[in-house]
């Protein structure tokens, strides 16, 4: 079954929204940076012309830098203000990762993110779980710091002025993009994560567990291991919310865990079917799909769930054991890719564990490999 995103048209529009918003920052910037050299060139010259938009390049990238470590701090600060506590922040593939009293740095990439702070959230109480601030918390910080950042650019003239400009646009879209509710790649923005909690039919105790999951996780539990009301959806929770599609997706992780693969198949065909959950979801489900099919066999059936979304998205995140998983199993069987053999796919395989941050996860992937493989040695021999 073809586990592909069910909403193309929302994603091209998103993607289309993007790529005017910053479109928009690289004309402001662009022509401000200009404003200035012509204001103090008396004729053109192409040096001095380079300089200029290699101060200009080189001040949209640093800003990026810049806004999305004051974007991830937002959520942290206004974390802690409602009763968050400190788990996780990640810019880019750098994360600071509190574990067992002590903070660490790991490294770890997610395809369509360039950071997150996860926290442990405070206890639920009924159906109430304080998720505003946090959500937007990250959109407050950009939009102040572009107010802070414009208001100075007025004090200060020359190219110092346009690189604050310049900052301020990248504050200011950046907290455009993450506010306004959409699907941004593989994930969901800050924008429609406070949305889907705000339409409730389950979607606060969704949000919570998934933020209790991650931190057990990162306490080194493992999800067969963690208390079973977690991952049952309340009654009459909406599967085409994306937090409680997400609450499934952790329920079928916790099958392929505990190694019920019989139920695990068909419950990820049928979240992939009808539910709302997002493209990193969907995608990782189609890994932990093309697994199970493997045990049994079906070979034909796991190259074919292997669509060029999907392989474009396993080269993005091969640095994730479960894709690295999947992609040296099918290399046992020959199936994808066709340029790498079973030895580098392995040690690829392994050297994501090394150095993932969550080592119940590693210890989970490793085991389901050697699982694979014995299964797989005792097909070829029958």
């Amino acid at each position: 079954m073809n586990c592909s995103d069910k909403k193309p048209l929302l994603s091209r529009l998103s993607k289309l929204f993007c790529t005017l918003v910053y479109l928009g920052v690289g004309v402001a910037g662009g022509v401000r940076f200009a404003t200035v050299y012509l204001a103090r060139a008396s004729s053109f010259q192409l040096g001095g012309y380079l300089v200029a938009m290699g101060l200009f390049l080189l001040a949209v990238y640093v800003s990026m830098v810049l806004q999305t470590a004051l974007h991830e701090a937002g959520h942290l600060v206004f974390g802690l203000l409602t009763g968050y506590r400190f788990c996780s922040f990640r810019l880019f593939g750098l994360m600071l990762k509190a574990e067992q009293g002590r903070l660490r740095f790991r490294r770890m990439k997610v395809a369509g993110t360039s950071g997150q702070c996860l926290m442990l959230p405070p206890p639920m109480q009924g159906q109430h779980l304080p998720y505003v601030w946090y959500n937007l918390g990250g959109v407050l910080f950009n939009f102040i710091s572009a107010v802070v950042l414009f208001a100075l650019c007025g004090l200060v003239g020359g190219y110092a002025g346009a690189v604050l400009f310049t900052a301020g646009c990248i504050g200011l879209a950046m907290g455009v993009l993450n506010g306004v509710p959409m699907r941004v790649g593989y994930v969901d923005n800050d924008g429609a994560n406070l949305l889907a909690v705000h339409r409730g039919q389950g979607a606060p105790y969704a949000f919570w567990v998934q933020l209790m999951v991650n931190y057990s996780l990162g306490q080194g539990q493992r999800l067969g291991d963690m208390p079973d009301q977690w991952f049952v959806p309340t009654p009459g929770a909406n599967l085409q919310n994306p937090l409680v599609a997400t609450q499934q997706v952790l329920y079928c992780n916790r099958l392929m865990d505990t190694n019920n693969f019989a139920a695990a198949l068909p419950a990820m065909q049928q979240l992939c079917s009808g539910s709302a959950i997002t493209g990193l979801h969907r995608h990782l489900l189609t890994c932990d799909i093309i697994y199970c099919l493997l045990l049994t066999g079906d070979i034909t059936g796991a190259k074919a769930a292997i669509t060029k979304s999907q392989r474009q998205f396993m080269l993005a995140m091969r640095v994730n054991p479960g894709v690295a998983r999947t992609i040296y199993l099918l290399s046992l069987v020959g199936g994808w890719p066709p340029d790498n053999n079973p030895q580098n796919t392995l040690a690829h395989f392994q050297r994501t564990l090394r150095y993932y941050p969550y080592p119940a996860d590693a210890k989970a992937e490793y085991q389901l490999v050697q699982l694979a493989k014995q299964t797989l040695n005792q097909k070829a021999d029958s």
